[in-house]
Protein backbone atom coordinates (compact mmCIF):
# COMPACT_ATOMS: atom_id res chain seq x y z
CA UNK A 1 0.00 0.00 0.00
CA UNK A 2 1.16 3.45 -0.74
CA UNK A 3 0.89 6.27 1.78
CA UNK A 4 2.54 9.84 2.05
CA UNK A 5 3.79 11.07 5.41
CA UNK A 6 5.34 14.68 5.87
CA UNK A 7 8.19 14.67 8.03
CA UNK A 8 10.34 17.69 9.15
CA UNK A 9 12.91 17.68 7.08
CA UNK A 10 16.22 17.39 9.80
CA UNK A 11 14.36 14.38 10.73
CA UNK A 12 14.17 12.82 7.04
CA UNK A 13 17.75 13.93 6.29
CA UNK A 14 18.93 12.35 10.01
CA UNK A 15 16.31 9.11 8.62
CA UNK A 16 17.87 8.88 5.07
CA UNK A 17 21.30 8.88 5.96
CA UNK A 18 20.83 6.14 8.59
CA UNK A 19 19.35 4.20 6.02
CA UNK A 20 22.25 4.91 3.65
CA UNK A 21 24.65 4.12 5.99
CA UNK A 22 23.11 0.42 6.74
CA UNK A 23 22.84 -0.30 3.35
CA UNK A 24 18.78 -0.33 2.97
CA UNK A 25 16.20 1.66 1.35
CA UNK A 26 14.59 4.34 3.64
CA UNK A 27 11.15 2.60 2.55
CA UNK A 28 13.07 -0.94 4.49
CA UNK A 29 14.12 0.88 7.80
CA UNK A 30 10.57 2.59 8.41
CA UNK A 31 8.36 -0.62 7.55
CA UNK A 32 10.95 -1.97 10.16
CA UNK A 33 10.93 0.19 13.03
CA UNK A 34 7.38 0.80 12.35
CA UNK A 35 6.67 -2.95 12.85
CA UNK A 36 9.33 -2.92 16.10
CA UNK A 37 7.24 -0.32 17.71
CA UNK A 38 3.76 -1.67 17.05
CA UNK A 39 5.02 -4.98 18.08
CA UNK A 40 6.67 -3.30 21.32
CA UNK A 41 3.19 -1.61 21.87
CA UNK A 42 1.44 -4.68 21.38
CA UNK A 43 3.77 -6.30 24.06
CA UNK A 44 3.16 -3.56 26.40
CA UNK A 45 -0.86 -3.81 26.35
CA UNK A 46 -0.87 -7.19 26.80
CA UNK A 47 1.75 -7.40 29.97
CA UNK A 48 -0.68 -4.51 31.18
CA UNK A 49 -3.75 -6.53 30.87
CA UNK A 50 -5.67 -4.38 28.29
CA UNK A 51 -7.59 -5.89 25.55
CA UNK A 52 -5.29 -6.73 22.44
CA UNK A 53 -6.76 -5.50 18.55
CA UNK A 54 -7.40 -9.50 17.84
CA UNK A 55 -10.14 -9.52 21.08
CA UNK A 56 -11.30 -6.36 20.02
CA UNK A 57 -11.92 -7.48 16.46
CA UNK A 58 -13.36 -11.35 17.60
CA UNK A 59 -15.73 -8.99 20.04
CA UNK A 60 -17.12 -7.44 16.98
CA UNK A 61 -17.31 -10.14 15.24
CA UNK A 62 -19.94 -11.59 17.69
CA UNK A 63 -21.96 -8.53 17.86
CA UNK A 64 -22.10 -8.72 13.94
CA UNK A 65 -22.78 -12.26 14.39
CA UNK A 66 -19.66 -12.38 11.95
CA UNK A 67 -17.98 -15.86 12.15
CA UNK A 68 -14.01 -14.85 13.15
CA UNK A 69 -13.27 -17.31 9.79
CA UNK A 70 -14.96 -15.37 7.43
CA UNK A 71 -12.65 -12.93 5.33
CA UNK A 72 -15.47 -10.29 5.47
CA UNK A 73 -15.33 -10.15 9.22
CA UNK A 74 -13.60 -7.49 10.99
CA UNK A 75 -11.06 -10.55 13.07
CA UNK A 76 -10.79 -12.22 9.46
CA UNK A 77 -9.85 -9.59 7.87
CA UNK A 78 -7.19 -8.56 10.55
CA UNK A 79 -5.79 -12.21 10.59
CA UNK A 80 -5.42 -12.04 6.69
CA UNK A 81 -3.55 -8.84 6.94
CA UNK A 82 -1.03 -10.94 9.87
CA UNK A 83 -0.75 -13.42 8.37
CA UNK A 84 0.55 -11.81 4.73
CA UNK A 85 3.85 -12.44 4.22
CA UNK A 86 6.29 -9.41 5.14
CA UNK A 87 6.17 -6.33 2.77
CA UNK A 88 3.77 -8.21 0.59
CA UNK A 89 0.20 -8.56 -0.06
CA UNK A 90 -1.91 -10.38 1.90
CA UNK A 91 -2.45 -14.34 0.35
CA UNK A 92 -6.09 -14.87 -0.35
Amino acid sequence: MRTTIDLPVDIYRKAKAEAALRGVKLRDMVVTSLSRELNRADSVLAQAGSVRVDEFMASLDELSGQVGESPASPLGRLMKQRNAPEGGQPQL
